[in-house]
């Protein structure tokens, strides 16, 4: 995709964007993780409820067992074992439950739609660290697999009730270029007015 020459860098590090699994073995700074979490966490909320949190994992030990239990599986991310930095990005419906309990009101939303605001939540954070991230010319490569093995991983990270893991984010600095995936046409996924 290619946008005129007045074309704001955003746009094209957009269109271009790619996912990097490899990565050369120094850690990126915790200074720079912790502002690329408040960039993370500008991001819109679903009725700024702000309900997501970020894990940053730094301790080796700690490290090495997520990158083993994502390595094992169906997806068998072999990969994660080596990479210099991983965040788990976690909804978190348990905040919103305490303001309640605290200020004695009942909790109306005890459905999925507490579990689905949460998500998108973590959703929209993890899709803004993304792009704080790549701007820096950090790679990263976002991981589903956290979700096959959510309790393992709760347990792991001690996660209280009502918070869950939505998604990892393996990052570092790139040792190869990002692999592009083939975007479907809009054509296919932009509707207007209607799904059809």
């Amino acid at each position: 995709m290619e946008f005129g020459g007045d074309a704001p860098s955003l746009l094209s590090q957009l269109a271009a964007r790619g996912s990097v699994r490899k990565f050369r073995p120094d850690t990126v700074p915790y200074l720079t993780l912790r502002r690329l979490c408040a960039l993370a966490l500008c991001a819109p909320t679903k009725s700024d409820l702000q309900q997501r949190d970020i894990i940053i994992i730094d301790a080796p030990s700690l490290k090495s067992r997520i990158g083993a239990l994502l390595a094992d599986g169906p997806l068998g991310q072999k990969w994660l074992a080596n990479v210099p930095n991983l965040l788990i990005f976690c909804g978190n419906n348990r905040r919103q439950r305490r303001i309640h309990t605290l200020r004695d009101r009942h909790f109306a939303n005890d459905h999925l739609d507490a579990f689905f605001n949460a998500a998108v939540d973590a959703a929209i954070a993890l899709s803004a660290f993304v792009i704080a991230a790549e701007a820096e010319g950090l790679g990263v490569c976002p991981i589903s697999a956290v979700r096959i093995h959510s309790d393992a991983l709760s347990e792991l990270l001690k996660l209280p009730d009502h918070v869950f893991p939505v998604a990892g984010l393996a990052m570092g600095y790139p040792a190869e270029a990002p692999q592009l995936s083939m975007r479907l046409p809009l054509s296919v996924t932009v509707h207007h007015n209607t799904f059809i």
